[in-house]
Parts: structure tokens; C-alpha cells; sequence
């Protein structure tokens, strides 16, 4: 495994945090802001911007997918003590993903929203663990938690899978907004 690669892996799920929450978010109750966050991510400091976000957690609303991918990050940096907090945060706060499989017609339904496809039974998704789905319109696996594909879209302009993904597999998320501080709960 290559540092750098691991590096940019590390960037893309604290960014991927940061976009969760406000534009302009408050600095954190003790510490952390979005332009420590800014600058330790420049400088290559991940963990110390990894802790920049947990601070602006502890007075921004959160939702479960800026959990996922701060323990994301923390995985891929190796911070064990880290990603075991945010596994319990989540654990705590994590929703449960309601969808009507009809086999005969291999057809998902979750909410209102219908698709071709089937759950996989022998699979789950890496930064969430719930089940995993076949989106047979645009071929390729989601999960539906995270509202996002499990797979990249192929390099050529003229696959029709492809060119036709949208970005997120389903129009609504299955995302709960945190409205409390769920560090404090854990101490």
C-alpha cells in the first residue's frame, strides 16, 4: 500500500466530513474550526484535522454519514481508539434501513422510490456494514445508507450504465440528523 494513496484516501473521507456539515460552521465548545481544519489538511496534519472536526461536532448538527466517514479516516490512518468512539457514536444513532424486495420481479422499494435490483446476501458495505444492493438500471452495487455507489463508474463515454448513473443511487438519503452531542453520551 502506497503512503501517499493512503494519504489521498484520508483527505477524500475528512472532506467528505466536512461537507456534512454547515457552510460556515461554529468553532467548536473546546476546539476545533473549519480553518484549523483547512489548514492542517494543507499541511498534511490529518490526524490533527481529523480532531478539528470532532471539535465543530460538538457544536454543529451532525448526521451519521459524517461519523462514517471520520471513522473512515480514522481506519485508514489506523487510529484505533478513534474509530472504535465513532463505531459506538454510531452504533448509538444509526437508523434502520427499511426497503421491500420483490424477488419475482427482482424490484427494491425504499419509501416511495422503486428500482430493479436485489440486496446481497453474501456482501456488505465497507464504511457502514448494512446490507449492500444491485442497481440493475445502472449495474453496479450502492448501499443505501450511505447513498452512494460501491463501485466506479467505468472509463467509457459510451457505456450506457454509466453515462446515465446519477451521483447518489437513490434520491433520498437514509441519513438522521444528530441533535445532540452524541461524544458526550459516550463518556
Amino acid at each position: 500500500m502506497s503512503l501517499r494513496a493512503s494519504w489521498k484516501r484520508t483527505q477524500v473521507h475528512l472532506n467528505d466530513a466536512r461537507s456534512e456539515l454547515p457552510k460556515d460552521p461554529a468553532p467548536g465548545s473546546e476546539a476545533g474550526s473549519a480553518s484549523g481544519f483547512q489548514e492542517f489538511l494543507e499541511h498534511n496534519e490529518l490526524e490533527l484535522a481529523l480532531d478539528e472536526l470532532e471539535g465543530m461536532s460538538t457544536t454543529n448538527p451532525t448526521t451519521t454519514h459524517f461519523w462514517f466517514s471520520l471513522r473512515a479516516a480514522a481506519s485508514e490512518m489506523e487510529l484505533e481508539r478513534y474509530r472504535d468512539r465513532y463505531s459506538r457514536v454510531l452504533d448509538r444513532n444509526q437508523p434502520f434501513i427499511e426497503y421491500h424486495h420483490d424477488a419475482g420481479n427482482d424490484r427494491l422499494q425504499f419509501g416511495s422510490e422503486e428500482i430493479g435490483g436485489f440486496p446481497d446476501t453474501e456482501r456488505r458495505c465497507d464504511d457502514c456494514g448494512q446490507v449492500r444492493f444491485y442497481h440493475d438500471t445502472c449495474d453496479a452495487y450502492f448501499c443505501a445508507f450511505c447513498n452512494r455507489w460501491l463501485e466506479a463508474a467505468c472509463s467509457d463515454p459510451y457505456c450506457d450504465y454509466c453515462k446515465a448513473r446519477p451521483s447518489f443511487p437513490l434520491k433520498t438519503r437514509a441519513n438522521k440528523t444528530l441533535v445532540d452531542d452524541p461524544l458526550q453520551r459516550l463518556c
